[in-house]
């Protein structure tokens, strides 16, 4: 019958309500169901449909698509290309890198250095994990430009893995387990300075200074003084390879040298502040080696201990000094790789250190004795107060501003005071007011390095360095929106002091070993000895003697030059041109100064 189905047919309802299953392809399906063309449902081992008809289940090797392809053939900063040419012997050898297929690169492999054991998660502790303190600095979600440089050079980058050890174990107490990481890269460092000393390339200077300073700069930090300023002193026999004459040329451009001296300038007023306030005088002993404590190890390391002991009681003794010197810590990475290519260091306001040091002054005046004499609570009075460590901040932030190139440029008319008079005018160059911070807490204060003597050759170097920029600034000096003349002066005439000073020392050292040479001094200590916590040894301190005293005539001269130029003319005008910058009323030095003063006025060229 016409509209029935025929036995075994399928009606046309069923037929018309029959719909076509479309599939997306598969290109990671088995190849037992590609063959079949059927779905598969990519289950390991084997797929459902292979499972329930019995068959063999095959997966064949993936291939890297062509994105995968393409990003793995990109060369990242840091990496080789994935072929490589290299010449041996006069003949020709290729190698091809594997690709790693469906993997991701690891963002590390790009960076300029071997990160191994935890140097990631130190790297990113500095970079990533310390962004939400304040700064004085604007403020960024960004991360900081200096952080993306050193990740180009793999000199910086290794400096600033060792601050960043440095920081984890101030904020936390100790490195915990970054310590494997911590002196893998130490040791790293040390290895690129023992290369340049083999191959003394002058274009590489710069790197290695930087290099021994960080590594001065982490023993000082981890408490051991003593080889803190064994690095300070190999420095110098560094620079007088490196630099002989002083001339202050020990980079590849005038910025990578300026970038030297300031962290040689940081690293020594750092030192010495921390020498200043954790070194202790310790007995002499006849052994000539320190016997160990029982259950305590060596003396030196019972030492190392006692004073990590007191940097921890610091720094929760000082309000906010922890909290500071962690965020300076942080833009290290400043001091360790150039700025943008063009851009040069600019002059800074040092008002604010100026302030501070007049803070530092006011409680010197007020001190019943010198520094010198204080016993152990009146040390720790005097920075529980601060001011040592609001001056380490603010030069680290000077310096950073200084590069910044977003200093506001100044006016020609000079603020004026309420009674119309015009305000002194502090704008320094970043090493010229640095170094002479340093000088004067040291020299004139008598609160820098314990109060003992620097190292002749670290000290003409710091000169050196100042009377570069003094004499830069000299043409600069007078007339509207000129240089203060008093503030020239308050820098020249404390680099002479300090000059004066090591003079005297020295003659006063050799005329004591002539008379009794047996109890000298330096039959007594040496660079390696405990004794170095406090000091230089006697022959560091008067190595170099010679230049100090050349230093001392040119100086004698500049100052005697001023004096003309300004018609000051006594020791009392004199004086009261450095009041104006700062200068202690109570001054132990004040023979000293005034003999300086003498002696420049009967300077003759």
């Amino acid at each position: 019958m016409v509209g029935e189905p025929s036995n075994g047919g399928t009606s046309p309802t069923a037929e018309a309500l029959r719909v076509r299953k479309y599939h997306t392809r598969n290109r990671t399906g088995c190849s037992t169901c590609r063959r079949r063309h059927v779905r598969c449902d990519e289950k390991h081992p084997s797929c459902s449909n292979c499972l329930v008809g019995k068959r063999a289940c095959e997966y064949p090797s993936m291939e890297p698509t062509l994105r995968e392809r393409r990003s793995h053939n990109r060369t990242l900063p840091g990496q080789q290309q994935p072929w490589a040419v290299h010449e041996a012997q006069g003949s020709l050898s290729f190698s091809v890198s594997q690709l790693t297929r469906n993997a991701a690169g690891d963002p590390f492999d790009a960076l300029a250095v071997q990160m191994p054991l935890k140097s990631q998660e130190l790297f990113h502790y500095l970079t990533e994990g310390t962004r939400s303190w304040n700064s004085p600095c604007p403020k960024s979600r960004k991360r900081p430009s200096s952080f993306d440089a050193v990740v180009h050079d793999p000199y910086a980058l290794r400096s600033t893995l060792i601050i960043a050890g440095l920081h984890y174990s101030w904020n936390t107490g100790n490195l915990q387990s970054f310590e494997p990481t911590f002196l893998f890269h130490k040791v790293e460092s040390i290895r690129t300075v023992n290369d340049w000393m083999r191959t003394r390339d002058a274009t590489q200077a710069a790197i290695a200074v930087r290099q021994v300073l960080t590594l001065g700069f982490a023993e000082c930090c981890l408490g051991n003084l003593p080889a803190a300023e064994t690095h300070l002193h190999g420095l110098m026999a560094l620079l007088d390879i490196a630099d002989p004459v002083g001339g202050g040329r020990i980079g590849v451009d005038e910025v990578d040298s300026e970038l030297a001296d300031r962290y040689l300038i940081l690293c020594q007023n750092f030192l010495h502040g921390k020498k200043s306030r954790f070194g202790k005088p310790r007995p002499r002993t006849t052994s000539t080696s320190p016997s160990p404590r029982p259950g305590s190890g060596t003396e030196e390391e019972t030492e190392i201990t006692a004073v990590m002991d007191r940097m921890r009681v610091a720094h929760q003794t000082e309000p906010g000094g922890l909290d500071n010197q962690l965020k300076s810590l942080t833009k290290f990475p400043h001091f360790f790789v150039p700025p943008p290519r063009g851009r040069k260091p600019v002059d800074i306001d040092a008002t604010s250190v100026v302030d501070i040091l007049r803070d530092i002054t006011r409680y010197i005046d007020g001190a019943a004795s010198h520094f010198g004499h204080w016993d152990e609570p009146e040390k720790q009075d005097f920075f529980v107060q601060g001011a040592p460590t609001r001056l380490f901040t603010h030069v680290v932030d000077l310096h950073v501003l200084s590069f910044s190139g977003k200093m506001e440029k100044k006016t020609t008319t000079p603020p004026y005071d309420d009674n119309g008079s015009p305000l002194p005018n502090f704008t320094s160059s970043w090493s010229g007011i640095s170094t002479t911070l340093g000088l004067y807490l040291h020299a004139v204060l008598g609160v820098w390095n314990a109060g003992r003597p620097m190292s002749s050759r670290l000290l003409c170097r710091l000169v050196q360095i100042l009377k570069r920029h003094l004499v830069r600034d000299r043409q600069r000096l007078g007339g509207k929106g000129g240089l203060d003349r008093g503030f020239w002066f308050w820098k020249a005439f404390t680099a002479a002091v300090s000059l004066a000073s090591a003079r005297e020392y020295a003659a006063s050292y050799a005329s004591s070993s002539r008379s009794s040479p047996s109890s000298s001094w330096s039959s007594l200590s040496s660079a390696s000895s405990p004794d170095s916590v406090n000091t230089a040894s006697a022959e560091e301190v008067c190595r170099g003697i010679e230049d100090v005293e050349v230093l001392e005539e040119w100086f004698a001269l500049a100052i005697k030059k001023w004096s003309k130029t300004v018609n000051v003319k006594t020791w009392t005008e004199a004086r009261a041109v450095l009041s104006a910058v700062v200068w202690p009323d109570n001054c132990s030095t004040e023979p000293l100064a005034m003999s300086v003063w003498a002696r420049a006025m009967e300077a003759r060229p």
